[in-house]
């Protein structure tokens, strides 16, 4: 999920029936409608057939179509939205009639590329389906573009300074809010990005292929639409893949967030190692190491040259004033990978003596991990919003968690830029819990901190006809990181995909053997 100063928690399947219909590229439908009390008026949308405007189109084969969308579904003179769909074509001679739909995370991850360059996905997502995945509006290639390079180049001028943590915020704010201004003035309607109106693109699709129904898989913000669309589109969906659960705000706006001391904190993590005899003989107090270096950093930072790995070796990047804040933001971002959690203790002890080997490796994670875009904070403060209230409080908190839980927490800051960025967000309406009979398969990482384990378990509550898999030592994404998972991802969720009304074949889950954090 996209992470910012809030701290926020990334076609054409059936083309025959095109051409039965008498298409030549276009198909024009009648658009679907936001779920509210009062149907909304339903202007006239097309899909027309277009080059793929991604980068490098030709690194695999697909087919690109643009879906026209109005931006405001209640308005009939709205602009016109052009939504980039692509098309994965099965490598099966007889491709099973229901095609997977690809929901990317973020919000404002690019969906396509996403696909194009994730080979996990070349394999066994398109092995007996066809694969549908769209540039959600603002995002990629769809048009109008809600990029936001002032963001970005806030954030990329920021790095070899060492300014406090509300100085960060502040001079973040001013950027975001020129990004707000200028996409205001060029017509741009916020309020209109959003899970609930994004879904009913998606619904909006699945008509104009002609699709009677199709699975749903959906990676971190992907599965909080996903969600969206079963709950709002229940007909058109087969089944449901959640890898890294992003619940709906109704789900999650009576928790009590007692768990976020737990799993996909930095604590438990450091706790792990202590319980294992190699890492707390290696790397003995690191809990109050970290602490010491979360403190002296942020009272004296230390210019760090970053480090990248190309096919020859490692280069250096830019320079990165490392602050006890930065500091855990590389922690965050390395807790997302299986294959970085093993490194942390070694890292954090590492850092104790003075040795910046390692974390220069990693300073990457401070980059924006994508182009900051303003559907980003447009869907969060959409969905969130009218949900959001004070920060919950722990209880006796030692002094990690109470770093780290101020670090990740950050409601009243969020609700403030929220008046700011979308003023009339707050007065959205408050839906009730949820829940689907609707086939769905959950995947979690252990160590997870951006949609951690307790995530997924919460919306299982609402999904009875669900089954949920905890992947030990893993972290953000269980898709991507399927390879350390000798391929059990995929199968799963092929297995799944086969027959969704039973239990997958998970022989190979419990076959996994757990992963050891690096002592040498």
């Amino acid at each position: 999920m996209f992470k910012t100063k809030a701290k926020l928690i990334i076609f054409c399947i059936l083309i025959f029936a095109l051409f039965v219909n008498g298409c030549t590229g276009q198909v024009v439908v009648t658009p679907t409608a936001v779920p509210t009390q009062t149907p909304l008026p339903a202007p006239v949308r097309e899909l027309e057939s277009v080059e793929c405007r991604t980068p490098n189109p030709s690194l695999i084969k697909m087919e690109c179509y643009d879906l026209l969308v109005p931006e405001d579904r209640s308005n009939p003179e709205s602009q016109m939205l052009r939504l980039h769909v692509a098309i994965f074509r099965s490598k099966s001679s007889s491709p099973a009639s229901d095609p997977i739909l690809f929901l990317s995370g973020g919000p404002g991850q690019p969906g396509i590329p996403f696909v194009m360059y994730s080979q996990s996905f070349n394999g066994f997502m398109n092995s007996k389906r066809e694969v549908v995945v769209f540039d959600q509006r603002g995002t990629g290639q769809s048009q109008p573009s809600l990029a936001c390079p002032e963001a970005g180049q806030f954030y990329m001028d920021a790095l070899n300074k060492a300014i406090s943590q509300d100085e960060f915020f502040y001079g973040e704010d001013l950027a975001w809010l020129k990004c707000r201004e200028r996409l205001v003035s060029a017509g741009v309607e916020l309020k209109e990005y959003s899970s609930a109106v994004s879904a009913a693109d998606a619904e909006d699709l699945r008509l104009a292929l002609n699709i009677e129904q199709w699975n749903l898989f959906g990676i971190s913000y992907g599965t909080r639409l996903a969600l969206t669309i079963m709950r709002d589109y229940p007909q058109g969906v087969r089944s449901a893949v959640l890898d890294s659960v992003f619940p709906l705000p109704e789900t999650l706006v009576n928790y009590d967030y007692k768990d976020i001391r737990g799993k996909g904190s930095i604590k438990y993590l450091l706790d792990r190692c202590a319980a294992d005899i190699d890492c707390q003989t290696t790397y003995p107090d690191l809990e109050n190491k970290l602490v010491a270096l979360f403190e002296g950093l942020n009272e004296t930072p230390v210019s760090v040259t970053s480090t990248y790995k190309t096919a020859v070796g490692y280069s250096n990047g830019p320079e990165v004033m490392l602050t006890g804040d930065r500091l855990l933001q590389v922690l965050r971002g390395m807790m997302y990978s299986v294959s970085d959690i093993p490194v942390i203790p070694k890292m954090i002890n590492d850092l104790g003596n003075a040795d910046y080997e390692i974390v220069s490796k990693y300073l990457y994670l401070v980059f924006p991990i994508f182009e900051p875009t303003g559907m980003s904070y447009s869907v969060q403060c959409n969905d969130n919003a009218a949900y959001t209230t004070n920060s919950p409080v722990l209880d006796s908190p030692t002094p990690l968690e109470e770093i780290w839980f101020s670090f990740i927490q950050g409601d009243n800051e969020f609700m403030n830029f929220c008046h700011m960025w979308l003023p009339d967000s707050v007065d959205a309406q408050k839906l009730v819990s949820f829940s689907s009979e609707i086939p769905s398969l959950l995947l979690a990482g252990e160590f997870d901190p951006a949609t951690p384990v307790w995530f997924a378990e919460l919306t299982k509550d609402g999904l009875p006809n669900s089954y949920l898999y905890e992947f030990t030592g893993f972290g953000h994404s269980l898709t991507t990181s399927d390879s350390a998972a000798n391929g059990c991802v995929g199968n799963l969720m092929a297995s799944f995909w086969n027959d969704p009304a039973v239990k997958p074949d998970d022989g190979c889950y419990y076959d996994l053997k757990p992963r050891k954090f690096i002592t040498k």
